[in-house]
């Protein structure tokens, strides 16, 4: 419609100013053959009216562009394209949340892993209280207790911590484990130092007050040339996808100085 409306108002502008210079001419003899100043003028009228018609062809857009139609049409598209938004936020948010119970089930399976392992472990604890390896001193084993002690010096043997753990896990370890308690009489910093062993593996050793407390149960071991193992738990080493890391720690279970006594004089 606009290049209609331009192409008209051309031809309007060409007619007035035909009929103008026809007008103004004086009427001859050969101009009067032509064509009368008359007909210039109807021309001219004529352009007029088309010079008007293609300004109003020219404005057709204009109104078209505000009428309630296209308004509402343009609201309607502004409304598909929020609607469109809103679904893929959406379809985001079920993503992440179907992540999120991925994550949860791994470690929950996980968890159910470490249950079977400590449970399996504890049924490989149940032994003789007196064991004897093929190489070293006879064991006495001593199960139960309600002394949690813990054990210091593991942040320099996470190596070997986390060997015996089968490595780091997303839930971190829960693991049910046998420690043996080795005095270090000979130990040039501490005489009274109680090693603590996991498979053959020094992982730390008493506390300075614990391995005070245990000197007496370390003399009659020394006796009946016996080494003692006691029940504990290895915990921590966690290794989580974002990033953030645990170290392994070491718990022991055990009776009094004096339970540990009785139960050695027991054992043999």
């Amino acid at each position: 419609m606009r290049l209609l409306g331009k192409r008209l108002i051309a031809l309007s502008l060409l007619a007035l100013l035909v009929s103008v210079i026809a007008i103004g001419v004086p009427v001859t003899r050969i101009g009067a053959q032509l064509v009368s100043q008359t007909t210039m003028g109807l021309i001219g009228v004529l352009g007029v009216l088309g010079l008007i018609v293609g300004l109003r062809l020219l404005g057709v857009k204009d109104d078209l562009a505000e009428s309630p139609t296209v308004r509402e049409a343009k609201l309607e598209h502004e409304q598909a394209v929020a609607e469109v938004n809103r679904l893929d936020r959406e379809i985001e948010q079920a993503e992440n949340e179907r992540e999120r119970l991925r994550k949860e089930q791994a470690l929950a399976d996980e968890e159910v892993r470490q249950a079977k392992d400590e449970l399996a472990e504890l049924r490989r604890a149940e032994a003789s209280d007196v064991d004897r390896p093929h190489n070293g001193p006879r064991i006495a084993v001593a199960d139960g207790g309600d002394t949690l002690v813990e054990v210091v010096g593991e942040a320099q043997h996470q190596a070997a911590l986390e060997r015996i753990a089968g490595g780091k896990h997303p839930g971190g370890t829960k693991l049910a484990i046998r420690a043996r308690l080795v005095p270090e009489p000979s130990n040039p910093y501490d005489p009274d130092a109680i090693r603590v062993e996991i498979d053959h593996a020094h992982v730390g050793y008493l506390s300075r007050p614990a391995a005070l407390a245990f000197q007496p149960v370390a003399a009659r071991l020394t006796e009946l040339g016996l080494a003692l193992d006691v029940s504990g738990r290895l915990k921590g080493g966690w290794l989580r996808d974002d990033g953030d890391e645990g170290d392994f720690g070491v718990t022991l279970t055990m009776g009094t100085p004096d339970e540990l006594l009785k139960g050695l004089d027991r054992a043999t």
